[in-house]
């Protein structure tokens, strides 16, 4: 729900970041702008150092938009695609996503869709849990297009970044 464009944050800080929109035409569906919304929150909440970081969350007139940390690397499907890693690699990386998942699930958060798109790996092969699509964070129960205009702070490139 939503593209996600490679983006340079035009405060202070100067990060490149990871600009995921949801287009008004979306945002205009309240259950979906919901579930957006509720991915912004309940990610941004999560703090691990497996698990995407959230850095703002906010509407413009063409839609809404999440800005997260911009991860340099690759997903786990394409990371093992064409080739065989050693058992040592694998397991390194498994902790990783366990790690991640263990963190969300002690704050109260379940992922319904774990799979390779999900996971980025890193040039340096450390895996960063992300959220592609707002459908897969969910409390538990009990607890290349031009972006017509840019979400403010945020100069956008017009290449998606994942």
């Amino acid at each position: 729900m939503g593209e996600v464009y490679l983006a340079q944050d035009t405060s202070e800080l100067g990060r490149t970041v990871a600009l995921k929109i949801v287009p008004a035409e979306v945002a205009k569906d309240k259950e979906r702008l919901q579930r957006f919304t509720q991915e912004a929150r309940t990610v941004s909440n999560l703090n691990h150092p497996n698990i995407l970081t959230v850095y703002e969350f906010g509407q413009t007139d063409s839609g809404s938009f999440i800005a997260t940390e911009y991860i340099d690397g690759a997903t786990l499907r394409e990371h093992l695609s064409g080739r065989r890693l050693k058992l040592i690699d694998i397991l390194d990386l498994a902790i990783q996503i366990v790690a991640a998942l263990n963190a969300a699930h002690e704050a109260g958060v379940t992922h319904r869709d774990l799979k390779p798109e999900n996971v980025m790996v890193r040039r340096d092969t450390s895996s960063k849990y992300s959220t592609s699509d707002s459908r897969n964070w969910q409390p538990l129960p009990s607890a290349k297009r031009l972006i017509p205009r840019p979400a403010p702070g945020y100069l956008c490139k017009l290449s998606p970044a994942w």
